[in-house]
């Protein structure tokens, strides 16, 4: 019996798991050649509220790209990455208003109640052209010790950014 209570466990984590990694969303470009796009700098965005939280998301986002060939410069990249980590729900009249959130207004219209606490929206915007060229939006809210927090953060990475580039 407690066997299959393990197993049971078990195979529902999975799942959840499996669910909270398909919220990713998605939305770019189609005209654009992604394959050409082989560096990379920051640009601005809405760091995490905490240092460490942050430099997590950095961390993650870095490895990811590296792993699909793109390389870090510091000066004139193919293209440019933000990332914006949304830690409390925003109102639809803090959403309209486009100098308060710049990001909303990309390539993907994100409905005011898509973004609830524990967002994590990743920009990819073209250097030569300064137009965003592709988006992705995960929700994962972040709670409890700062391990178990981390993981989350890198598994939301992970769900968003294998969607770019889009095949």
């Amino acid at each position: 019996m407690r066997r299959a209570l393990v197993r049971c466990t078990i195979g529902l984590t999975a799942l959840a798991a499996t669910v909270v990694l398909a919220d990713a969303q998605v939305d770019f470009d189609g005209s654009v050649d992604f394959s050409a796009y082989r560096t990379y700098a920051w640009q601005e965005g809405t760091p995490a509220r905490r240092d460490e939280a942050q430099k997590r998301i950095v961390d993650a986002v870095e490895r990811d790209l590296a792993s699909k060939g793109l390389t870090r410069v510091e000066r004139d990249p193919d293209v440019y990455i933000a990332t914006h980590a949304l830690v409390d729900q925003h109102t639809p009249k803090e959403l309209a208003d486009p100098t308060y959130w710049d990001f909303v207004t990309g390539v993907t219209n994100i409905d005011a109640f898509d973004v609830r606490g524990g967002t994590l929206v990743v920009d990819a915007t073209d250097a030569s052209t300064m137009d965003r060229v592709w988006r992705g939006v995960v929700s994962e809210p972040v709670k409890g010790n700062p391990g178990r927090a981390f993981k989350k953060i890198e598994s939301a990475v992970r769900s968003v950014l294998k969607h770019f580039p889009p095949q």
